[in-house]
């Protein structure tokens, strides 16, 4: 749940006030629905009075807030809003999956009110499949569980990128594959901009990426529409108005870039990125300079936050995930929720791992992680990724996307899906090479220190894409969806 515009720095305990008693409502509800035999399980009598003071203590939390900021959470939003947040000649969708089965509502711009026609049947895909996508068994292993399993010395990545496919291809045959019938039913063009709002365990899966075939050649759903996502329609009724707010501010950058000095490219990335924005209004903190108070103090005044770093997502608790700062340090999802307030940030892009994860097994309503912290904190949309994302990939994607938005005016979804799409379509080993002797050749200060990484990386970058993907030099190391497809946008 976002806090109202304008928190200052005193609000900050209120906010985090109202996450830890969101916090003991889940727990409880969690444990609630643990079998009554269940070991260390209390009775649910006990746990009924428990659940109860929780949740009213909740209440007086949020009332609290109310009666400071009158225009925080003043009503739930009526149809007539939700029915708005349909994005102009495109459609909201919001997937339902519960134990006996599931539908979508597919809303198209502009619509007045909700029919049967919106809803879309989902035979045979309900929270038992969801989960077997996700996690499946021993025999039959879903997405995370050989996520999970990977080893980068042990494991061949064959297995992971084969498992990628498995995934994106049932994706489509069991659940997009309906949705996209409908979409073409209403007639929504292909590119249009379609907003998904995925409920519980789908916030951890590449809807975008769900895959089909056409006469023999490979489509996603990114191939026929921009997609973003949002966590509910409050969330997105607020991130839209803030970026309705915040667009005409001149663009400035405040980037992290390689704080524990074990990243190859992190520093490039962000040098290339900060080319594009203006001398005086961009900030790179750099190795040991990247401290968690010094991006505490010095990130809120800019509207483009980028971090090339480690991420982590911590399951047992949420609040504890984070990023890898300098002298091994994290900024936590607490620290960024209690202590950061981002009045002009457009946009926090997280280039680090497993960023856009979330809660799904004790909160499988709520989306709770790095994403929806930011956006707690203030900011109007967020990259993140959906897994451990490959370093060099990563750079090339990022630079072509801040390309395709600060360089030549992309709206953000699009930008991304175009940075995505390239990155599968048109990199080849062949420039990768280009791409480094152009980066050796050009001059200035900020590259001394970069061209003898390039020497030391770039032979060993180009074989290890022959050696490990078994590639030629016109063939694309990026194609399969593991590399391109863990990047989402969350906002309007």
């Amino acid at each position: 749940m976002p806090p109202p515009d304008g928190l200052g720095d005193g609000d900050v305990g209120v906010r985090k006030g109202i996450f830890d008693a969101q916090k003991e409502v889940r727990e409880l509800e969690a444990e609630m629905r643990l079998p009554e035999d269940t070991p260390a399980r209390r009775s649910t009598a006990e746990l009924g009075k428990r659940l109860e003071h929780a949740r009213r203590n909740l209440n007086d939390c949020f009332d609290s807030l109310c009666k400071k900021y009158p225009d925080f959470l003043p009503c739930e939003l009526t149809l007539k809003d939700i029915l708005s947040l349909a994005p102009e000649d495109g459609a909201l969708i919001a997937p339902f999956i519960t134990p006996k089965g599931s539908v979508a509502f597919v809303i198209p711009h502009g619509m007045e009110s909700i029919t049967m026609d919106n809803v879309v049947p989902i035979n045979g895909f309900n929270q038992t499949r969801l989960e077997s996508l996700l996690i499946g068994a021993e025999e039959d292993p879903g997405w995370f569980r050989v996520y999970l399993n990977y080893h980068p010395i042990k494991s061949s990545i064959d297995k992971l990128l084969n498992a990628m496919d498995i995934l994106t291809e049932k994706l489509w045959n069991e659940l997009m594959l309906h949705i996209h019938n409908k979409l073409k039913a209403f007639d929504i063009k292909e590119n249009a901009h379609v907003i998904i709002l995925p409920q519980g365990g789908l916030g951890l899966l590449p809807l975008h990426a769900a895959r089909y075939e056409v006469d023999g050649v490979k489509r996603t759903f990114l191939d026929d529409y921009i997609v973003s996502y949002a966590p509910g329609a409050y969330v997105l009724s607020i991130v839209k108005k803030r970026i309705h707010e915040r667009h005409q501010e001149a663009p400035s950058l405040f980037c992290v870039a390689n704080p524990t000095h074990d990243l190859s490219y992190a520093t490039m990335e962000c040098l290339t990125i900060g080319r594009l924005f203006d001398n005086g209004r961009k900030k790179i903190l750099e190795g040991n300079d990247a401290t968690v108070d010094a991006v505490k103090r010095e990130s809120p005044g800019y509207t483009h936050l980028h971090f090339s770093c480690h991420g982590f997502y911590n399951w047992w608790d949420a609040m504890k995930s984070g990023l890898k700062l300098a002298n091994k340090n994290n900024l936590t999802m607490a620290d960024v929720v209690s202590h950061m307030d981002l009045p002009v940030t457009r946009l926090v892009v997280l280039s680090a791992c497993e960023t856009g994860m979330t809660e799904f097994t004790r909160a499988p309503d709520e989306h709770i992680g790095l994403t929806t912290g930011f956006i707690q904190a203030g900011a109007g949309s967020v990259v993140s990724t959906l897994w451990a994302v490959e370093e060099f990939s990563t750079m090339l994607l990022m630079e072509r996307f801040y390309e395709n938005h600060i360089g030549k005016g992309e709206p953000l979804p699009v930008a991304l899906k175009n940075a995505q799409l390239w990155l599968r379509d048109n990199v080849t080993d062949d420039y990768i090479t280009r791409r480094f002797n152009d980066e050796s050749n050009k001059s200035g200060h900020e590259y001394i220190l970069l061209n003898k990484k390039v020497k030391d990386t770039v032979t060993d970058t180009i074989e290890n894409l022959r050696k490990n993907k078994e590639i030629k030099s016109d063939e694309r190391p990026y194609k399969n969806p593991y590399f391109w497809a863990a990047f989402t946008y969350t906002g309007a």
